[in-house]
């Protein structure tokens, strides 16, 4: 089984902000854009345009499962280059992150009254659609990775094992599990399924040209336009070889390089140095983000090997080591 590899380029049009941490007031932005957001919001854009704007999550949640399975993608990072080389990463030295980053002052004001109303100021960082210094335009530069190969059949049973792992490790209940299964069921008996997978296979493209990522999306944040796509070689970043080959793309990364995405802690790991967070996420069920998924603990992106690595870019983009 093999992956195609497409270099992809989005014009950052409104503000971005992508939740990190808070600090009193302060809601800071991660100053790069995961491949779980990335992916979260191509499921909401696919899921929209087959079924409407839905709200049972279901959709979302299988929609989002055919697309694990046909796609993944790296972490994007900001750039004023229009053909998406990356200078500096986030983690660099020279990253000019005051150029990148801005924020927004906000507060809600007393009823009748000319005044803050208690508690309400905020400050929202974002990763700035121009430049601080000189308003040059910023872009998000990455990778989207398809897979060949594609059987319905086969996607409909990795779908079904999914569900019962996810179940197993707590993201889902028993009924969740259920109501799932039996929804997939039901699309596969009438038909719908190979035909909703084909839809995803033949347009994704078309529903990658306008993305809203991130949050603060209810105020217009978020909004990113697709420039540039091109199938390319075998090299990310122009740092990085990538092995197409395999049941997930490898990414080879030579001792002392920064891995340039989350990396899954295990135990057999070789020497990594780096700073480990917590991965959570929200989940649409009653409405959006009603559900806090905890996937494991990861170095953040910048961590570096005492040696050379192989790196599986597993589901939501997230990196595990491959062993040899």
């Amino acid at each position: 089984m093999t992956w195609q590899m497409y270099k992809v380029v989005f014009q950052i049009k409104t503000p971005v902000h992508i939740g990190y941490r808070k600090y009193g007031n302060l809601m800071q932005t991660r100053p790069y854009v995961p491949a779980r957001v990335l992916l979260g919001a191509l499921t909401a854009r696919t899921t929209r345009e087959i079924f409407g704007r839905t709200r049972d999550w279901r959709r979302y949640r299988l929609v989002g499962e055919i697309l694990n399975w046909l796609f993944t993608t790296s972490y994007f990072y900001p750039t004023t280059r229009e053909n998406g080389g990356v200078n500096e990463f986030p983690w660099e030295e020279n990253f000019p992150h005051y150029d990148f980053i801005g924020s927004y002052v906000s507060t809600a004001l007393e009823s009748g009254e000319k005044a803050a109303y208690e508690g309400s100021l905020h400050e929202v960082e974002y990763i700035s659609p121009r430049t601080r210094d000189g308003g040059e335009q910023v872009y998000l530069s990455g990778y989207f990775f398809v897979r060949e190969g594609k059987d319905t059949d086969e996607i409909f049973r990795e779908i079904r094992e999914n569900l019962e792992s996810e179940r197993e490790r707590a993201n889902l209940s028993a009924e969740e599990v259920k109501d799932l299964s039996d929804f997939l069921q039901n699309l596969k008996d009438t038909g719908k399924f190979p035909e909703l997978t084909q839809t995803i296979i033949q347009k994704w493209q078309d529903f990658t040209e306008t993305l809203q990522i991130g949050g603060e999306r209810g105020y217009g944040w978020g909004t990113v336009e697709r420039i540039r796509i091109s199938e390319t070689s075998s090299r990310m970043f122009d740092k990085y070889t990538v092995n197409l080959a395999g049941v997930r793309p490898v990414v080879k990364v030579p001792k002392g390089k920064s891995i340039p995405a989350h990396l899954v802690v295990k135990n057999d790991f070789p020497l990594v140095s780096g700073e480990i967070e917590p991965l959570v996420r929200k989940e649409w069920r009653e409405g959006p983000g009603s559900k806090v998924v905890f996937d494991s603990v990861a170095y953040k992106p910048g961590a570096r090997s005492g040696m050379d690595i192989e790196l599986e870019i597993i589901s939501l983009g997230y990196t595990l080591h491959k062993r040899g």
